[in-house]
């Protein structure tokens, strides 16, 4: 026997039943993939609703001021109120959804390559911003809007200077969430010895950190309060590329933790 020519193919199988081991002692992963679908479920209940509610509001106040002040108020303000109401209830939802995924992948998740780790620092701040920006809009505001006047009042709302640092410091901590949570799926993707979700992974992360620097860099570059419509539909359409990427790169673990499994259960015992 050529012990030469089987000793590449020997230490192969060797790292493969390594990994398949130490996955056979990792019995969280179910409720890892449990944890990913219910971020799933909080994100798309949540696009329903807006994409939902932005409808209504484009018929309520996009059509001409003449033709709506023929419509009773009693449509306008009941209208108006279901809408807030709906986001604030899908919100809800949603928010609980990510929370609780996002703890069911903290309580599941191994140690190996820094996944657990990895998720407590990304559910730190799914906590901290949305507290941050809560905070912003109770104490940070000097002008309330009156959604009575339309869009053009909504969009003018002005906050203090401890304001808009929460707001700016909320926007941060989000954004370093998601850079923990790409993490944490490349984590993941090495675990099940995933090569190519690792690899996207690391792409993604270097596109939102783009993003990010982009949306910066046009901040300050603009020197007002308000960016220009046109920087805002670019970087509205950047930051809809990121939400749908994100979406993407977690329904992808998802589906990579299912298949993994299931070459796990496949696999005799030797």
């Amino acid at each position: 026997m050529d012990f030469v020519q089987l000793g590449d193919g020997y230490a192969s199988a060797f790292e493969e039943s390594t990994a398949q081991d130490q996955l056979r002692f990792e019995p969280g992963w179910p409720d890892v993939r449990s944890g990913l679908g219910l971020i799933l479920r909080g994100y798309f209940v949540l696009v329903a609703a807006v994409i939902v509610v932005a409808t209504v509001f484009i018929i309520l106040f996009g059509i001409d001021p003449a033709q709506r002040s023929k419509t009773s108020w009693q449509v306008r303000d009941i209208g108006l109120f279901l809408g807030l109401g709906a986001v604030a209830v899908a919100s809800l939802y949603s928010y609980g959804c990510v929370v609780v995924g996002h703890w069911r992948c903290l309580m599941n998740a191994p140690e190996r390559h820094g996944a657990k780790w990895l998720m407590f620092a990304c559910i730190t701040c799914v906590l901290a911003g949305p507290a941050l920006n809560f905070a912003s809009g109770v104490s940070g505001i000097q002008r309330a809007p009156k959604v009575q006047r339309g869009l053009k009042d909504i969009k003018e709302v002005h906050y203090s200077k401890e304001g808009a640092i929460m707001q700016a410091a909320s926007a941060g901590i989000n954004v370093l969430g998601t850079v923990f949570f790409m993490l944490f799926l490349r984590a993941v993707a090495r675990c099940f010895e995933d090569a190519t979700r690792a690899w996207m992974a690391n792409l993604y992360l270097i596109f939102i950190v783009c993003v990010f620097g982009l949306t910066v860099m046009m901040i300050f570059a603009s020197g007002e309060p308000a960016l220009p419509t046109a920087h805002l539909l670019e970087l509205g359409a950047a930051w809809a590329a990121a939400f749908l990427g994100y979406l993407f790169m977690v329904a992808s673990a998802h589906i990579g933790i299912t298949s993994g499994l299931k070459r796990l259960t496949l696999r005799p015992e030797e």
